[in-house]
């Protein structure tokens, strides 16, 4: 950094300061070179020198940065904000993070009647006039769930084609927390199934354990696990062979506190039945 009074007084604090150990210094050397040319002023630095560089410690350079970096979960909404109105649908938060229960949605919808509000591949929900919500159509929470990623929606009039490919924009969920668990199989065949109940069907307790019931075939080295996000409406169970996910089973609420077993796929042939 081409600041002489910056060289004067980390001089200074080397003199002060006990010698250094033996740090990989790649980081913080690839991170001056990039603030080279600032002028800053900094008070009581210790640090080394290195390669006709002034080498300054990585904490002190990320609080000269001016804040969080792109994508750290501090740096991020936790929820997509949308505003609808006559001229079609926009993005006021281009990235967006989930919460442990999902993709969250901030619909401001300033006409002045109901919009459908859809999300590609993920079903629809209405956006009342103002600032709403809206829900996961297939729990009715409102944390989505949706794998990070780009996400497609829009706001429609509710008496248009909701067919048409027209009016969508995107958005990117980033997930810096990993609060996502895979579902996406790991084979190109996929087998799936669902199961009826009647009204007064009691379920289980142990998504996971019923999981392991109904899948037949499993190895001993199969992981049976939850999967999607960690506190999601209605929760999912994942069967992961090898590192490849090779089945999953969606549950939903009996309305007494129990689990029913919903929808299953798996990869054609790995577990008996599929």
């Amino acid at each position: 950094m081409d600041d002489d009074d910056l060289r004067l007084r980390v001089k200074a604090a080397l003199q002060r300061a006990p010698a250094p150990g033996a740090p990989d210094m790649a980081p913080v050397v690839d991170r001056a070179r990039r603030l080279r040319g600032r002028r800053v002023v900094v008070a009581g630095v210790a640090a080394a020198v290195a390669a006709a560089a002034v080498v300054v410690p990585l904490a002190l350079l990320a609080g000269l940065g001016g804040g969080p970096s792109a994508g750290s979960a501090a740096a991020l909404p936790d929820a997509v904000r949308v505003v609808c109105d006559a001229t079609g649908t926009r993005i006021l938060t281009p990235e967006a993070r989930p919460q442990p229960d999902g993709i969250h949605f901030r619909v401001d919808n300033r006409t002045a009647g109901d919009l459908s509000f859809q999300v590609a591949d993920a079903g629809g929900s209405t956006a009342p006039a103002g600032l709403h919500e809206p829900a996961d159509p297939r729990s009715g929470g409102s944390g989505w769930t949706l794998a990070p990623g780009r996400i497609d929606l829009r706001c429609q009039d509710e008496s248009k084609d909701a067919g048409s490919k027209a009016g969508y924009v995107s958005v990117r969920i980033l997930d810096p927390r990993g609060l996502w668990v895979s579902t996406r199989l790991g084979c190109q065949e996929v087998a799936g199934g669902s199961i009826d109940y009647k009204p007064d069907a009691r379920g289980g307790s142990d998504p996971v354990a019923m999981a392991r019931q109904h899948f037949e075939g499993l190895h001993s080295d199969d992981v049976v696990e939850r999967a999607g996000f960690p506190e999601q409406a209605y929760p999912t169970v994942r069967v992961v062979r090898g590192g490849q996910v090779i089945a999953t089973a969606d549950f939903h609420s009996d309305g007494h506190g129990g689990w029913l077993l919903d929808q299953t796929m798996a990869c054609v042939g790995a577990l008996q039945g599929y």
